[in-house]
């Protein structure tokens, strides 16, 4: 039920939403298709969230294939990938002690806020923007650039 439940609201969601755009956007011969996707499934993992990360790594996929299809019209498809983010449906998820322990493996040691997202998909929603499709922007704090954090000195 988890599995089908992420599918239809994370990538088939993306699918019909991106879909009720394009008539318009291939009417004018422009647009600009931005997507959420998030760091699990594309770049990082966590146990327990195999659905989550299997749906967000098929909308990478999906920016890609429709990045190809829809540059003849000339709307461009990219995505913005989140590392932790402090929403409102988020915060209840985090003590004081859990929301420590995660900023402090961010190394620019917060939370991301809504904002910090929005600006990434603002630059990509715009004119400076236009000759990119098909990638994405990590907005993580540097999150996915540990490796082996036991280490001494990490």
């Amino acid at each position: 039920a988890t599995w089908d439940r992420l599918m239809a609201v994370n990538l088939k969601g993306v699918f019909l939403a991106v879909k009720a755009c394009l008539p318009t956007m291939k009417a004018q011969r422009h647009g600009r298709v931005v997507v959420t996707s998030s760091i699990t499934g594309n770049r990082t993992a966590i146990a327990g969230m195999v659905p989550y990360a299997a749906s967000k790594a098929g909308i990478n996929g999906f920016i890609r294939a429709a990045a190809l299809e829809l540059a003849p019209f000339g709307i461009s498809v990219n995505g913005v990938e989140p590392g932790h983010v402090m929403t409102e449906g988020a915060a209840p998820m985090y003590d004081a002690a859990a929301k420590a322990a995660v900023e402090g493996y961010i190394p620019a040691g917060r939370f991301a806020d809504p904002a910090d997202i929005a600006e990434a998909v603002v630059f990509l929603a715009s004119a400076p923007a236009g000759y990119i499709t098909g990638q994405t922007i990590v907005v993580d704090g540097g999150v996915t650039l540990r490796e082996y954090p036991v280490l001494p000195g990490a």
